[in-house]
């Protein structure tokens, strides 16, 4: 119960993170100097990067259980 809790903090601090507009543009303003033109390309190259994880996470709680899909998927974008 304590590591699907953990699993579940985990995923609503990194989709509230992902989300928020503030942390996008000043992690942009950061790396990349200029955010004119990058917003566009990067938030469509983000979301094509999560439609696989998202089919492969649930694919893997349809096989193995919530549980073992959130700990698993969890550790893996932790690492």
């Amino acid at each position: 119960m304590q590591r699907l809790m953990i699993a579940g903090a985990g995923t609503k601090l990194a989709l509230s993170i992902a989300n928020n507009t503030t942390v996008l543009c000043m992690l942009y303003g950061c790396m990349m100097g200029a955010y004119d033109g990058l917003y566009l390309p990067m938030m469509v190259l983000g979301y094509a990067c999560s439609v696989p994880s998202f089919i492969l996470s649930v694919r893997t709680s349809q096989k193995k259980g919530q549980k073992a899909s959130l700990t698993k998927y969890v550790s893996v974008a932790l690492a």
